[in-house]
């Protein structure tokens, strides 16, 4: 849009390194607004400072966080425990207690938190391609990256078996499908 400027930042970026444009906003913001996306963000502390420090009085964060459930549930007793060994995955509780901590930590105190569970059907195609995005996060939380290649494969199988169903019907185009179970956590924080 003509009347619009964008900036790209790293909200994980301490504020004295941000763009000099972008910190002439600060207290100036009334709106910030994510879709999907800070789940990817490691550094919760020093993005929800940096989110405090735009927001102007009596503005709001409206974000959500995805969550993949326990993804270890599928496992057996002993592949579950070499599992928890080499692979560090967040419980919910995690998750989503990193980020009211940082808030509350920022001055951010009004969280208003609600979950729900949906679903999506996708072609396989897609939910293959889209996969790839999930084992990659998923790596992070790797204690030992000891046959990388192997995990990729039992990131994904865990993924499928805990997430995925197959949908008997076929896509408009044809395509063989996936229903999606997706958890999702949305946050609206209050300054």
């Amino acid at each position: 849009m003509a009347d619009t400027d964008y900036y790209v930042q790293d909200i994980t970026q301490e504020w004295n390194q941000w763009d000099k444009s972008l910190q002439k906003l600060a207290g100036k913001v009334s709106l910030i607004c994510s879709n999907c996306t800070f789940h990817w963000v490691q550094e919760s502390d020093t993005a929800a400072q940096n989110m405090a420090k735009l927001l102007s009085n009596n503005n709001i964060i409206i974000m959500n966080i995805l969550f993949f459930g326990d993804i270890y549930r599928s496992a057996g007793a002993d592949t579950r425990a070499e599992l928890k060994r080499r692979f560090r995955y967040p419980s919910e509780e995690q998750l989503i207690g990193q980020w009211v901590t940082a808030f509350r930590s920022a001055g951010l105190t009004r969280i208003d938190i609600k979950y729900r569970e949906s679903h999506k059907i996708l072609p396989v195609k897609m939910y293959n391609e889209s996969n790839k995005l999930f084992v990659k996060w998923f790596k992070r939380y790797l204690t030992d990256s000891t046959g990388d290649e192997d995990m990729d494969q039992v990131i994904r199988e865990l993924l499928y078996k805990e997430r995925v169903r197959a949908v008997s019907e076929k896509s408009p185009n044809g395509e063989d499908q996936v229903k999606v179970n997706i958890q999702v956590w949305n946050f609206v924080v209050n300054k």
